[in-house]
């Protein structure tokens, strides 16, 4: 009885086993696709869980082992995830093949989050098709010639504040400093609300949108990203959002008085919100939680986007003293005219500088895809053979690993915006850090425009320099999902003459 006991107890342990730690991983064995050997219960991201290597690094490094092959199967926990290793196949499946990987591959489920779950990003289908189309009116030409003033004060309110400071060289944090115009700047254009989160640095807006959004600064945030992805059902047990329940309050209430000063003192203004009213008028989908979820989609693409693109473009200024120069030469020259949206508009340094900061640091590890409609890669190389890609399954097109292949950007990870120049090789449209295809940011042409006139007026009166507390090399953090420095970006604003 006592060993018939035991041999049961066995047998239960070896199919829990073969259930929990064996089955999930042979997935892309069965498939014949290579890939690195998965851990257990993890998969291949143990190294980023346990903040052993930052994501950004664990993605290339797999990319490089298997740079001979075009893809490569990867489990994030035990969810089979097919990595896309080959720049040409990335634009057939996304471009010309979009019908096929339409949607991301979030799980957008109302039961978890009812606000994450309608923002443009999530959403899914017709639903993103129909909302894309509505919201595309606030990034057109005429849009951003009047955000362009919005962003302007806000630029020039960050730069007055540095010149009531008496230092010669002025210490700054760049992601909080950035944050800060950064958090005024959405408040601003999607809200109507003015702000100054330098001045006065714990206002409602910031702390109820910053310090309240969850993928800002939290070691969990990681580990809550892939578990929305792979197990979203243990996020519903324990009640895990991604928008939190004060931040989304504190959004309901300030949108709602909103929407009711302007009906009640007929005033309107071109931004996100007085969009999405006046599409409510016509269109009968458009809620008052639609409203909201997309003012939260604006804060969340806008805000990290941007933030981090500044932080490290002024480390890179910072270290190449040359480029920095340069640019600062075409900023003295655009506000000797008129300062408007056409005159930064026409400078092309300042547009390179932006596009190499954003291939060698772009604010996403990967781009995530979900077919759509089951999908067939032909054999190309010899050791492939075609392979069916199932409806349901997540691919990832790894972003960093793409802008660091010396054989897509010579010398990649020097700072060069030359490369961009026209007569030079390196294709812009090789560039990923707003996605791809169809599904690429809508709000790409704002964050560039932000990001120009932050720079601009920063350097105009400020050389960025390296300081004793400045990382170099800089050295990426393990904690966040894209790329950020660990330690920060603490750099020097030294007056000019």
């Amino acid at each position: 009885m006592f060993a018939s006991t035991w041999i049961l107890l066995a047998f239960v342990i070896c199919i829990l086993l073969y259930i929990f730690c064996i089955k999930p991983y042979i997935f892309w064995y069965t498939k014949r696709v290579p890939g690195p050997i998965p851990v257990p219960i993890f998969g291949n991201i143990l190294e980023n869980i346990l903040q052993i290597k930052p994501f950004t690094n664990v993605i290339t490094d797999y990319c490089k082992a298997f740079e001979k092959h075009r893809y490569y199967g990867f489990y994030q926990f035990s969810k089979p995830v097919l990595i896309l290793n080959d720049l040409q196949l990335i634009k057939q499946m996304s471009i010309k093949d979009f019908e096929h990987f339409a949607d991301h591959g979030t799980n957008s489920r109302e039961d978890i989050d009812e606000y994450f779950c309608k923002i443009l990003f999530a959403l899914k289908g017709e639903s993103w098709r129909r909302m894309r189309t509505t919201i595309s009116p606030v990034f057109t030409g005429s849009k951003m010639r009047f955000l362009f003033g919005l962003v302007r004060d806000c630029a020039e309110n960050a730069v007055s504040y540095l010149h009531e400071q008496k230092e010669e060289v002025i210490e700054v944090e760049m992601k909080d400093f950035s944050g800060r115009i950064g958090n005024d700047v959405i408040a601003s254009c999607s809200l109507g609300i003015t702000c100054d989160s330098l001045r006065n640095p714990e206002n409602e807006f910031y702390v109820n949108s910053i310090k309240n959004f969850n993928f800002v600064g939290s070691r969990l945030m990681v580990l809550y990203a892939f578990i929305f992805n792979a197990y979203p059902n243990l996020l519903k047990l324990f009640g895990i959002r991604i928008f939190g329940k004060k931040m989304t309050s504190f959004f309901n209430k300030v949108i709602a008085d909103s929407i009711k000063y302007r009906k009640d003192n007929n005033v309107t203004r071109s931004d996100v919100i007085q969009l999405l009213m006046d599409v409510k008028k016509e269109k009968s989908f458009i809620t008052d939680h639609d409203i909201v979820a997309q003012a939260l989609s604006f804060f969340f693409a806008g805000f990290e986007t941007v933030t981090y693109s500044i932080s490290f473009m002024c480390y890179e200024l910072a270290l190449n003293p040359d480029v920095q120069d340069k640019l600062y030469e075409e900023i003295q020259a655009t506000f000797e005219g008129d300062v408007n949206y056409e005159a930064f508009a026409k400078m092309k340094y300042m547009d390179m500088v932006i596009t190499e900061t954003l291939r060698r640091w772009g604010p996403s590890v990967v781009i995530d895809r979900v077919c759509t409609k089951d999908y067939k890669i032909p054999a190309k190389l010899p050791n492939e053979r075609d392979l069916l890609i199932k409806k349901g399954q997540l691919i990832f097109i790894p972003v960093h690993a793409m802008h660091w292949n010396p054989e897509i950007y010579e010398d990649p990870h020097r700072f060069y915006p030359e490369r961009f120049l026209d007569k030079n090789s390196a294709d812009p449209n090789n560039l990923l850090s707003f996605g791809i295809g169809p599904r690429s940011c809508i709000g790409s042409r704002f964050a560039i425009l932000e990001c120009k006139l932050m720079l601009a007026y920063l350097l105009k009166d400020y050389e960025i320099v390296p300081i004793a507390r400045t990382k170099i090399p800089i050295k990426l953090s393990k904690k966040h999902m894209g790329a950020s420095a660990e330690g920060g970006f603490w750099m020097g604003l030294k007056r000019r003459n």
